[in-house]
């Protein structure tokens, strides 16, 4: 059981669930091309599982993964003087490339999670019918 999980199922959703939607729609709209074309139904299905993976992973993985998360949206205040999740989605598109860029693996290896995984979840929600094949 990890950490995450033993917080308040709430209090660790009210910190993780706006970030983490934020990112989750940054990277589907950079996967998708236009971010005006989203299925909303999907995008928070997609947040979901994504902040549901991070509370099932292993005490090692899920805090660094956590903190790793909000360290991201903090970020956001030194690139455009206001945390990620705050941000317009041009400037969420560049923070996301200025990390993406990053001389440190982390930073790149972090995007690199939440793209695959966020993506692939997307994509699935809008195709549910071809789950299991």
């Amino acid at each position: 059981m990890s950490l995450l999980s033993k917080l308040p199922r709430r209090g660790a959703q009210l910190v993780l669930s706006p970030v983490v939607g934020q990112i989750v729609r940054t990277l589907v709209a950079d996967a998708a091309g236009s971010e005006s074309t989203l299925d909303e139904s999907a995008l928070a299905a997609t947040a979901d599982a994504m902040r549901g993976r991070i509370a099932i992973m292993p005490r090692f993985l899920g805090l660094p993964m956590a903190g790793a998360t909000v360290f991201f949206d903090l970020s956001g205040v030194a690139t455009a003087g206001r945390p990620f999740r705050f941000q317009s989605a041009a400037q969420r598109a560049r923070q996301v490339a200025l990390w993406r860029k990053a001389p440190v693996s982390f930073c790149q290896d972090f995007l690199e999670f939440y793209g695959k995984m966020a993506t692939f979840v997307y994509f699935s929600e809008l195709n549910p019918e071809h789950e299991g094949h």
